[in-house]
């Protein structure tokens, strides 16, 4: 029975010696690597192995994964209460907004050239209910308000200030150049007229 005990005594020191070491070639291994990799030839070497055709397969397919992870993550409860509050910021919307504006458009450039969609639009136009909602909210006060306000806002944006500056400066332009042609018309047409006297 002693040599048992003394048996199972020396092999769970052996062990735990073993894992002791372990535990330390592990730290001594991690550190060698993390060298490594932080030298000219282990990042071309990370380089090279993420060009490697296989590697590029196995990215895709882990690609896939984290799809499935976000979709997961962003349909879960704190995902969408998350959602919530950076809408409510209006930093973040701007920027969110600029990101997909591109996508956006070219979707919904897509979308309304499809035949089956703008036949859907087009039934809904000419639904008599919808022409009728239409007239109320243009002859609302609400709308009138919101109209205005457009407008005043488009006044003010550098754009359209531009836009008007070239416009009026154009239209001088135009004016003197007119004026001049006259000034000049007038100015021939009286020099023969004093040459006579």
């Amino acid at each position: 029975m002693r040599n048992i005990l003394l048996g199972i005594i020396l092999f769970l020191t052996g062990c735990a010696i073993e894992n002791e070491t372990r535990e330390k070639d592990y730290d001594t291994t991690k550190k060698m690597v993390m060298d490594i990799v932080q030298t000219e030839e282990g990042k071309k070497a990370i380089r090279d192995i993420m060009r490697d055709e296989e590697m590029k397969k196995l990215l895709v397919i882990d690609a896939d994964e984290t799809k499935q992870a976000i979709e997961e993550t962003l349909s879960s409860e704190q995902s969408v209460d998350m959602w919530k509050k950076l809408f409510e910021d209006p930093t973040f919307i701007e920027v969110f907004y600029k990101s997909v504006e591109d996508e956006h458009k070219k979707f919904m450039e897509k979308l309304l050239a499809d035949p089956s969609i703008q036949e859907k639009v087009m039934e809904i136009l000419e639904d008599p209910k919808m022409t009728e909602q239409f007239q109320k909210l243009m002859k609302s006060t609400t709308y009138k308000e919101h109209l205005q306000k457009v407008i005043e806002e488009t006044y003010e944006t550098p754009t359209f200030k531009k836009r008007t500056h070239d416009m009026m400066k154009k239209i001088v332009e135009e004016k003197d150049k007119d004026e001049n042609k006259k000034k000049e018309k007038g100015q021939k047409e009286e020099a023969p007229d004093e040459e006579e006297m």
